[in-house]
């Protein structure tokens, strides 16, 4: 049992846990989470808004389908925030 368990666990912690992943092909203008970020937010005067999902959470899903892919809700984030990742996967 206890076998099975660590293989489990290894193979759980394999897969990517952020659901960044499938949001860096969206229209919003992700950012890094680093302090180039912030200071971007500084020197425009936006406040940050952070994304923080896991591939695994149904919600996260639903929130992405049903909200970010929204074109009006894409050009409010991209005009009044900044946009942070809680994990970075490039362009």
């Amino acid at each position: 049992m206890k076998k099975i368990l660590s293989i489990l666990l290894i193979l759980l912690l394999s897969f990517p846990f952020t659901y960044s992943y499938f949001h860096h092909e969206d229209e919003i203008n992700w950012q890094e989470y680093n302090q180039d970020a912030f200071d971007l937010a500084k020197k425009e005067d936006k406040p940050v808004v952070m994304l923080i999902t896991a591939i695994w959470c149904y919600w996260c899903h639903v929130y992405r389908d049903e909200t970010l892919h929204d074109p009006e809700v894409m050009d409010y984030l991209n005009n009044n925030f900044i946009a942070e990742m809680d994990f970075w996967i490039g362009r």
